[in-house]
């Protein structure tokens, strides 16, 4: 897929994983819409480091329900949609909190964001950001597995029903990642 002038929608963008992912995007032509949650100031200094002009900051509390409407209404029309954020375990918050989080922000909202950017005219591309656990399950992270799992199936699901509408849907389940 040719990028140039595409508009690229990256979850969980402002750092990590994400902001090296917005960087490789914008060095082959794509405008990035960069979201973040409370990392305002890394996401608006990776802003300010990209080649290219048109990009966009978004902050959005994933956690929220009706968080993929809003971020998709302040973004408008998207062409490339990465669903990256996720939720890691904190020992801090309550197990059912976090079982919570897990569902909201690392299966709920992607799937509320393919929905609203597979509503568009096509054609486009649709990536999720999985994890080794849909392949290898730890059962110390309950819930964080599920989720991902969770997606990986949704994945499967809308790659199918989508792709006569000439949209692309994958998934990418790196391997270990140094959670933060």
């Amino acid at each position: 897929m040719n990028l140039l002038g595409k508009r690229v929608l990256v979850t969980g963008s402002a750092k990590r994983v994400g902001a090296h992912i917005v960087k490789s995007l914008a060095n082959c032509g794509a405008t990035c819409l960069i979201h973040c949650n409370k990392s305002i100031k890394e996401a608006n200094e990776l802003l300010l480091s990209l080649p290219g002009t048109n990009h966009q900051v978004f902050q959005v509390d994933l956690s929220k329900e009706n968080s993929a409407k809003e971020l998709f209404q302040q973004a408008g029309r998207v062409d490339v949609l990465i669903n990256n954020a996720s939720v890691y375990f904190d020992p801090t918050i309550p197990e059912e909190e976090v079982e919570k989080l897990n569902y909201q922000i690392n299966y709920l909202t992607p799937l509320r964001l393919m929905k609203l950017t597979l509503s568009q005219a096509g054609p486009g591309c649709v990536i999720n950001i999985l994890d080794q656990e849909v392949l290898n399950p730890t059962p110390l992270r309950g819930s964080y597995s599920i989720s991902k799992r969770m997606l990986k199936e949704a994945t499967l699901e809308y790659a199918f029903n989508f792709a006569r509408k000439n949209w692309r849907v994958n998934a990418i389940a790196p391997g270990p990642v140094l959670p933060p």
